[in-house]
């Protein structure tokens, strides 16, 4: 989606990542300088992967925690996140332990917390809110 410029083209269109971006956090770093070097090699379009790569949405299923959300909040904000639990492919064990590592970490504020819950999914769905008293 990046080197054929979906995401650029497409704008309107809010991409959600699945399990916190999988490796699309680590690796980059290695996608922005293979991509330099294209540029510089053949004279292609520059691509902004970081910038990409932010404006992009990811859900935080899965095991995201102790290292991979670190990861993931260097090149996204916590406006872009959103709680995924994977549920039923995770039993409600592991979805309550994720949720109980997410309440724990000192990477997220209290308000950041919240956000990732509810308000994050309520402002990007905002169209599907059937009663805004909830």
């Amino acid at each position: 989606m990046i080197l054929k410029g979906t995401i650029r083209c497409f704008k309107d269109i809010k991409f959600v990542i699945p399990h916190a971006g999988a490796f699309l956090p680590i690796l980059c770093d290695r996608l922005d300088g293979f991509f330099r070097m294209a540029n510089l090699l053949d004279g292609a379009e520059k691509i902004d992967v970081y910038g990409e790569l932010k404006s992009l949405y990811y859900d935080v299923a899965g095991m995201c925690l102790p290292r991979q959300l670190k990861i993931l909040l260097e090149i996204a904000d916590t406006s872009h996140l959103f709680y995924g639990s994977d549920y039923p492919y995770t039993s409600e064990a592991g979805c309550t332990q994720l949720a109980n590592l997410l309440d724990k970490s000192e990477l997220l504020t209290d308000e950041e917390r919240r956000d990732i819950y509810y308000s994050n999914a309520l402002k990007l769905f905002h169209r599907l809110v059937v009663n805004d008293n909830l």
